[in-house]
């Protein structure tokens, strides 16, 4: 069962907070849990501030997410999403492997289109951190597999 995402809790948490504005180099606040992180993420995406949503995912030595886009690809993909909302599951068992650890989440987005229209998609995200001394060590979007249901 999915448990709906309060973004506006998300929102006030981080107001309470005081976190400093997005920057290329920290754009995702510290300390936050998986499920936090994914949280932000989607919150990210609602108030359209792409960049920090991209920062959201591993990148590589080429700044490209792990599903292998630019940033100006992973913005241009929103540009006629009005909103998401994003249902979350629990946090599952989570796996370790060489050094990092990875927590999966079942995901279904409502995304509403500008034009009105409404698209479902299911699937899974995958958020990983490093569990090495000197690692990164905030919790990342791995991977999304996700598909359009309607």
């Amino acid at each position: 069962m999915f448990k709906p995402v309060r973004l506006i809790v998300t929102a006030m948490i981080l107001a309470i907070t005081g976190l400093a504005p997005v920057t290329h180099s920290d754009a995702t606040p510290p300390n936050l849990g998986a499920r936090d992180a994914l949280v932000y993420y989607f919150a990210k995406i609602n108030q359209r501030q792409y960049h920090a949503a991209f920062q959201v995912w591993e990148r590589d030595e080429d700044g490209r997410n792990a599903a292998g886009q630019s940033e100006a690809q992973f913005r241009a993909g929103f540009a006629q999403t009005r909103r998401v909302v994003a249902r979350i599951g629990p946090e599952g068992d989570g796996d370790g492997a060489a050094g990092s650890i990875y927590m999966r989440f079942d995901v279904r987005l409502n995304a509403t289109l500008r034009s009105g229209r409404r698209q479902v998609f299911k699937g899974t995200y995958t958020m990983r951190k490093s569990n090495v001394e000197g690692g990164h060590q905030d919790w990342e979007i791995n991977s999304a597999k996700m598909v359009q249901v309607n």
